[in-house]
């Protein structure tokens, strides 16, 4: 699965969502869909992957009056995939 996910997909489409579809098994992940990826429902399908994946208080929190968030290790690991620094991250 790394090969593919590393050496095939994410250098092939550029798109830091597909961590929200590509299950890692670390706590950090996030949750496997319950249903298949479709090409015609794709772009819809991720989206609405990274809002659950985001909405996760265990793993992602924002308090927006402090200026803080808290984010899941995906975003350590994939940075460079999701921006080049924090402020494009978030």
């Amino acid at each position: 699965m790394n090969n593919i996910e590393h050496d095939i997909i994410r250098k092939e489409f550029k798109e830091p969502r597909i961590h929200f579809a590509l299950v890692c098994a670390a706590v950090s992940c996030p949750p496997l869909r319950s249903e298949a990826y479709e090409a015609a429902r794709l772009d819809k399908q991720l989206h609405d992957q990274g809002v659950v994946f985001f909405a996760e208080k265990n793993k992602n929190s924002f308090d927006v009056n402090k200026k803080v968030a808290v984010l899941s290790k995906i975003m350590d690991w994939y940075e460079s995939d999701f921006g080049k620094n924090d402020a494009a991250v978030l």
